[in-house]
C-alpha cells in the first residue's frame, strides 16, 4: 500500500491490433501467462466495446468520450490521404471530413486529457508506448499531462528500428519510420538492440524506479499508460519467442479458427450454440488454393505474430513483477485490452470477491477515464476548464457495477454508436443495426438481434422494419452530438455541410520534425523523403 496515500496507483496496458481470442485466458494457443494471471485474479469482460481502429480508440481511452469529438473522427493517415483508402474509382473519398471539428488528427483543446486531470490532481503520470494522437511538439504526451514519457508518434514504425535506404510500396514506407520522442525532444537513436516491446518494457521499467526511488514523487501515486505497438504489424519478433510456435499453424487458419470457438466455448466466454460470422476476406487466397510455399508463408506469419503476442506478455509480466516485489501490486488498478475488437480483461485490485469471473456486461473504452477519476476521487473539469471549454465525458464509472452496487454499468435503454471510415452501427439494448459499404458489405443498414445472434449471421431489417427505424432515430441522434461527418450520403444530412466546408489540399498535418533542428540531419532528411512520398497529392496507390 502506497505509504502517504490510500489512493490506488493506476496501470493501463494496450495492445495493438490484438484478437479477441488471441490470449490464452481468451482460449489461444499463445503463451500469456502474465494476462492469464491478471484475468484469473481479476475480472474478465467479454462486452467490452473499443472503436474500430487505433488512435481513434487511444482519443476514447484519455478522454472518456467520442473520438469523433476529441479530434480523432477518423485515422490521422486516413483522413490526410484523401481518397486513398477507398479502392481506385470510389466515389467515396476522406476529404470531406478534412479541416471539421473533430477531425483535427490529433487531441484536441475541447477534452480535457486524462493524464493531465490526474497530474493537476496530485498524480505522477508516465506514459511508455504508442501515442497516435499528434505529432508535433505541443501535441505530444509531454504537452498532454504526462510527466515522463516515451512515445511512438505515428501509427506504427519498424519494431526493430531497421531503416534501410530503399524504395518501399507505400503502404510498407509507414512502418519504417520508428519516429518517437522522449518527454519534449524528439529522439534521435533508439538504443542499441532496439525491439519495440522490450523497448518500452525498459522504459517504464525505468520511469517506475524513478518513481519509487524519489522520496517526493513517492508522495504521489503514479498513473502508467503502457499502450504497445505490437502485435501491429510489420510482424517481428525475436527468435526465441518465434520458435516457440514453429509449425504449430500448419493446419491453416480455419483450423486455428474452429480450435479457438471451441475453446471459447468450453471457458463459457460464447453460447454453445453461437453462430460465427463468416469470414469475409476475398482478397486473400484460401488455405486449399494455396500452393506448399505459400502454406508455408502463412504459418511462419502467424508464428511470427504469436511471437509477439507472448513477447508482449513476457514485457507486462516485468512491470507486474516489479510492482509485486515494491509491494504495489495491490495497490495498483490494472486494466488490460487491445485498441481494436472488444478484448478486455479488468484487475479490480480493490475488491477481491469478483475474482477470475467473466462477464459480459456491456461497456467501452470510454469508460476508463471516469472509472480511474472515480477511484482517485477526482471530478472531471467539465464544462470549463483553464480558461477553455471541454466537453464533459460520455463514458461512465464502472465501480459500482465491479462492487457487486449495480448490476450493469450502462441502462439497457442507452444507445451507442461507432463510424469510422464510412462504417457504422448503432446499438441500443440487445439490437444493433450495422452499415457496411461495399465491397464487405451491401451499404444498406442491417440489424441484428444480439441476444440470439451475437454473431451478427441472421440481418432482421426487411423482418423488424419498425425497430430498424427507431435504432435509426438514435444514430441521427448520436451523429449530431458527436459531430459525425458521413463519408457516404446514406448515413447522415451533413454530407454536403462537410463538402462545402472542407480544408484545401496541404492545409491540414503538420510535420514539426522536417524542421531543421528538430532531429539530427541525416535522420530528418531520412523521415523528409519518406513523409514526401506518402504524403504526395499525385500518388493514387491504395493504403494498406
Amino acid at each position: 500500500m502506497n505509504s502517504t496515500s490510500n489512493r490506488p496507483n493506476f496501470l493501463i496496458i494496450v495492445a495493438d491490433d490484438m484478437g479477441f481470442s488471441d490470449a490464452g485466458c481468451f482460449g489461444s494457443e499463445i503463451w500469456t501467462p502474465n494476462i492469464d494471471k491478471l484475468a484469473s485474479t481479476g475480472l474478465r469482460l467479454t462486452g467490452f466495446h473499443a472503436a474500430a481502429a487505433c488512435s481513434p480508440t487511444r482519443a476514447m481511452i484519455l478522454t472518456g468520450t467520442d473520438h469523433h469529438i476529441a479530434g480523432l473522427g477518423n485515422l490521422i493517415e486516413w483522413t490526410d490521404f484523401s481518397g486513398q483508402n477507398f479502392p481506385k474509382g470510389s466515389k467515396y473519398t476522406t476529404a470531406p471530413q478534412r479541416g471539421m471539428p473533430g477531425y483535427e488528427g490529433y487531441l484536441n483543446s475541447r477534452v480535457a486529457a486524462l493524464p493531465e486531470v490526474l497530474r493537476d490532481g496530485g498524480y505522477h503520470t508516465m506514459m511508455s508506448g504508442k501515442w497516435h494522437l499528434g505529432l508535433t511538439k505541443e501535441r505530444s504526451p509531454h504537452a498532454r499531462g504526462f510527466d515522463r514519457s516515451l512515445a511512438l508518434l505515428p501509427a506504427c514504425s519498424n519494431h526493430y528500428d531497421y531503416r534501410p535506404d530503399a524504395e518501399f510500396p507505400k503502404f510498407l514506407e509507414k512502418s519504417v519510420i520508428a519516429l518517437h520522442m522522449e518527454d519534449d525532444h524528439y529522439v534521435d537513436e533508439l538504443p542499441e538492440g532496439w525491439y519495440s516491446s522490450d523497448g518500452y518494457g525498459d522504459k517504464m521499467l525505468q520511469y517506475l524506479k524513478e518513481w519509487h526511488d524519489s522520496p517526493d514523487l513517492k508522495q504521489k501515486p503514479f498513473f502508467a499508460y503502457y499502450p504497445f505497438s505490437a502485435p501491429h504489424w510489420p510482424l517481428q519478433a525475436p527468435k526465441q519467442y518465434v520458435d516457440r510456435y514453429r509449425d504449430v499453424y500448419n493446419e491453416g487458419p480455419e483450423a486455428l479458427r474452429q480450435a479457438r470457438l471451441t475453446k471459447l466455448i468450453e471457458l463459457g466466454m460464447i453460447p454453445q450454440d453461437v453462430r460465427p460470422h463468416p469470414v469475409v476476406a476475398d482478397e486473400v487466397q484460401g488455405w486449399d488454393d494455396m500452393s506448399e510455399s505459400q502454406r508455408k508463408l502463412s504459418s511462419r506469419a502467424m508464428e511470427a505474430y504469436a511471437g509477439m503476442v507472448e513477447c508482449l506478455d513476457h514485457n507486462i509480466g516485468r512491470v507486474t513483477s516489479y510492482l509485486e516485489s515494491i509491494g504495489e501490486l495491490d495497490n495498483t488498478f490494472i486494466m488490460f485490452f487491445s485498441d481494436n475488437g472488444a478484448e478486455g480483461a479488468a484487475y479490480e485490485a480493490l475488491h477481491k470477491d469478483k475474482q477470475g469471473t467473466i462477464t459480459d456486461t456491456f461497456a467501452t473504452v470510454m469508460d476508463i477515464t471516469p472509472t480511474l477519476l472515480s477511484l482517485a476521487g477526482i471530478k472531471h473539469p467539465s464544462p470549463e476548464w483553464k480558461g477553455r471549454s471541454v466537453v464533459p465525458m460520455r463514458g461512465l464509472d464502472m465501480i459500482p457495477y465491479l462492487q457487486g452496487s449495480s448490476d450493469t454499468i450502462h441502462h439497457p435503454s442507452e444507445a451507442f454508436g461507432w463510424e469510422l471510415c464510412g462504417r457504422a452501427a448503432i446499438r441500443v439494448g440487445q439490437y444493433k443495426a450495422v452499415f457496411l459499404p461495399f465491397p464487405k458489405g451491401i451499404s444498406a443498414w442491417q440489424l441484428y438481434d444480439l441476444s440470439a445472434d451475437p454473431g451478427e449471421t441472421d440481418d432482421l431489417a426487411q423482418k423488424m422494419p419498425e425497430k430498424l427505424e427507431e435504432l435509426l432515430v438514435c444514430w441521427e441522434k448520436y451523429c449530431d452530438e458527436t459531430g459525425v461527418v458521413p463519408l457516404q450520403p446514406e448515413l447522415g444530412a451533413r454530407w454536403h455541410e462537410a463538402v462545402e466546408a472542407q480544408m484545401k489540399e496541404g492545409e491540414w498535418m503538420e510535420y514539426e520534425y522536417w524542421k531543421p533542428g528538430a532531429l539530427k540531419e541525416e535522420n530528418r532528411q531520412k523521415f523528409v523523403r519518406n513523409i514526401q512520398k506518402l504524403t504526395d497529392p499525385r500518388s493514387t496507390e491504395l493504403l494498406s
